[in-house]
């Protein structure tokens, strides 16, 4: 029997923040569709390592690489590569249990402050397009309404940190997980947000120690 909400893939085993192994689930409701036998998913510290690793035929297929390694890319016959707006996003999470996040108009001021245009140009090397919900344009899911909810409003953001009772600016602690590609957007992120009172300290940190 088909098992609702099953993926076309079932677990068989990983190495704890290295790779995860799975094999083809032949209960998916669309198992003849599954082309693969199954996979490996190996993580890897740095782009750097992860394109030498598909360069190298180590890997098969390398995701999520920087914009910058474009060029070389190309420039190897030996590789496909596909660029353009994926269907996926990277976001900030706010703890709201603690100040000053707890406070929606800190929020909102963080997310005013934000040139979005500007942080996809220059986090994906122009690959890239703001992104203000999960689904991408084209997509069945996405909903124009949603597009540019948060513009770009620094003099807003001010009004809003003030409001909120930060005059004199706020300081807020956020942590960024290496690998994930956060190296180049995160000091764009932090002097957007300087630049309306919102100062970040920034800890690298994986994401598993983040959370706890």
């Amino acid at each position: 029997p088909h098992r609702p909400g099953a993926g076309p893939f079932e677990y068989v085993s990983q190495v704890a923040g290295t790779s995860l192994t799975v094999k083809k689930y032949d209960g998916y409701w669309d198992a003849s569709g599954t082309k693969l036998a199954g996979a490996t998913i190996t993580a890897y510290a740095s782009p750097i390592t992860l394109f030498n690793a598909v360069k190298s035929g180590v890997i098969q297929v390398a995701v999520d690489l920087p914009g910058s390694d474009l060029a070389a890319a190309k420039a190897d016959s030996k590789l496909k590569v596909v660029t353009g707006p994926p269907e996926e996003f990277d976001n900030a999470y706010f703890n709201l249990g603690l100040a000053p996040t707890s406070n929606l108009d800190v929020r909102l001021a963080f997310n005013y402050a934000l040139n979005r245009s500007e942080l996809a140009s220059v986090a994906t090397s122009g690959l890239g397009v703001p992104a203000w919900e999960p689904f991408s344009p084209g997509f069945a899911l996405y909903d124009p309404a949603a597009a540019n909810a948060w513009p770009y409003d620094p003099a807003k953001a001010k009004a809003l940190l003030a409001k909120a009772g930060y005059q004199k600016g706020v300081s807020l602690t956020c942590y960024d997980p290496p690998g994930f590609g956060y190296e180049t957007a995160a000091p764009v992120i932090k002097a957007e947000e300087a630049a309306v009172g919102i100062n970040i300290n920034l800890i690298s940190e994986s994401p598993a120690a983040a959370i706890n």
